[in-house]
């Protein structure tokens, strides 16, 4: 049954009837029927009660139900995200055809088409389960929203060598870097925040664009929230810099970026206001010394999740994929370039200075799409490196902004070869709780992704046997002595 509401959102409902004939349904709403190519609409996925139904119910191996649905999304370009549920949220009753019905949003997904025509959001299924233990499956019907193209010379003027385009409203801040007068190698902090509504994954860490200055530090925190109906990034980046020879440097020349406003149907642009004096004669800082460069072979991820507690691999996956790595901390010539990623991707240095591991936190979820285009920006500005990326998990993706068959195919245009490690084991396998009380879960290891996208890019599948046999892998894959 296909419904257009007042409020102009085209609706797809399909219903069953549950015990006791207490009816349900799965209401699917898009808030724009048409939108420009890069910009982001968001999609909600509603459980619909009869007022008459008092029995409860929840949800149902929440996450893995629509996961292969979503599969289906990857028939074009297009980065999403996922709000992550555990459980249903009440919503306000929604009145359709005189029927009054308790609602419950189950899923909510901002999607942002990046190439023109019709963009079709496949049938999505969702299971609950009621009182009576008894599981219910709802799908909803497809949903189609129409691309447009960006007008002729835009995507010339805002293209910034990224994987997807700027579309959006974006506010730019920053911080530091605000006298006009400094000395060859002083060491100047530098922060800049990028917020807003639209696609923020494309915020790059932009790269020395002239001679005569140095990037010693650079941190990244990025964050994606669908609130108030709309997808609101926040990049926050910041730099320590070293100039190492006077003259006169405009930061706008390295921080700039140029993005198309739905709203205003127009180019925009968010850069730097900084425009710094540097004198010859050294400041109070020490001088930098010229760090030797290390030979990287590559690029390994690191998958940190919730679901690398589990206890299939003594201590738990997390561990046994991470540990026998301080190996490698011994040779740092044959280090790689690290990144973890969870809910979303990160790189990192793995090993303090006195060689421990060293792991970060991570927002819970799995984000395999994103560590791949983490990678590729990695690549993107370190040329030298061999393009290898070796991903570690148990192929569980939850979450993160882009499906990680579209990354893999932009990987393999990018000419990067994917190798991916799986580590866990099928079944019921045993997880502690924060009170150190085991539980056992199951349908945490899931090789069918680390296999795609090891296949797209021309790149091996492996399973995690033992310490030494991993190790003995990323040897040859990195082509370790």
């Amino acid at each position: 049954m296909k419904i257009l509401l007042a409020m102009g959102l085209q609706v797809m409902m399909s219903t069953v009837l549950l015990a006791q004939l207490s009816m349900m349904g799965y209401l699917v709403e898009v808030d724009k029927e048409e939108v420009w190519e890069g910009e982001c609409f968001v999609l909600n996925a509603s459980t619909l009660a009869d007022t008459r139904n008092q029995e409860n119910f929840h949800l149902y191996h929440k996450g893995a139900e629509y996961n292969d649905d979503l599969n289906r999304l990857t028939a074009a370009k297009a980065l999403f995200h996922i709000t992550t549920m555990s459980e249903v949220r009440p919503q306000p009753p929604k009145s359709i055809n005189g029927l009054q019905f308790h609602s419950y949003l189950c899923l909510e997904m901002a999607i942002c088409p990046a190439e023109p025509g019709l963009f079709e959001v496949p049938s999505i299924s969702y299971f609950i389960i009621d009182e009576q233990e008894e599981i219910h499956t709802l799908r909803s019907k497809p949903v189609t929203v129409s691309v447009r193209p960006l007008p002729p010379g835009v995507k010339d003027s805002i293209h910034t060598k990224a994987i997807f385009e700027m579309v959006g409203d974006y506010v730019f801040r920053e911080r530091g870097a605000d006298e006009v007068m400094y000395n060859v190698q002083d060491t100047i902090d530098y922060s800049i925040r990028v917020s807003g509504k639209g696609i923020g994954f494309i915020v790059n860490r932009p790269q020395p664009a002239f001679k005569g200055m140095k990037i010693l530090e650079e941190r990244t925190m990025a964050a994606d929230t669908i609130r108030y109906g709309a997808l609101r990034p926040i990049r926050h980046l910041h730099y320590k810099l070293v100039f190492t020879e006077p003259g006169t440097y405009d930061l706008a020349d390295v921080f700039t970026w140029n993005y198309f406003s739905p709203k205003e149907q127009r180019v925009k642009t968010i850069a730097s206001s900084r425009h710094m004096i540097i004198n010859g004669d050294f400041g109070q800082n020490q001088p930098v010394k010229e760090a030797a460069e290390v030979a990287r072979s590559g690029i390994l991820a690191l998958d940190i999740s919730n679901s690398m507690q589990v206890g299939d691999f003594k201590p738990n996956r997390l561990l046994a994929s991470t540990t026998p790595l301080t190996a490698l901390s011994l040779h740092p010539a044959q280090q790689p370039i690290f990144l973890v990623f969870g809910a979303d991707a990160h790189e990192v240095k793995l090993f303090t200075s006195d060689g421990k591991l060293e792991l970060p936190e991570m927002k819970n979820g799995t984000a395999i799409g994103n560590a791949i285009i983490t990678a590729l920006d990695v690549f993107k500005r370190a040329p030298e490196i061999h393009k290898t990326l070796v991903l570690v998990g148990d192929g569980d993706n939850t979450s993160g902004n882009i499906h990680p068959r579209v990354a893999a195919l932009l990987a393999a245009e990018e000419g990067v070869t994917i190798h991916s490690i799986g580590i866990g084991k099928e079944g019921k396998v045993p997880i502690k709780d924060k009170s150190g009380v085991i539980n056992y879960v199951e349908d945490t290891y899931r090789t069918s992704t680390l296999r795609e996208i090891a296949e797209l890019t021309g790149g091996g599948f492996y399973e995690y046997k033992n310490a030494d046999h991993y190790l003995k892998v990323l040897k040859e894959l990195f082509g370790w002595q």
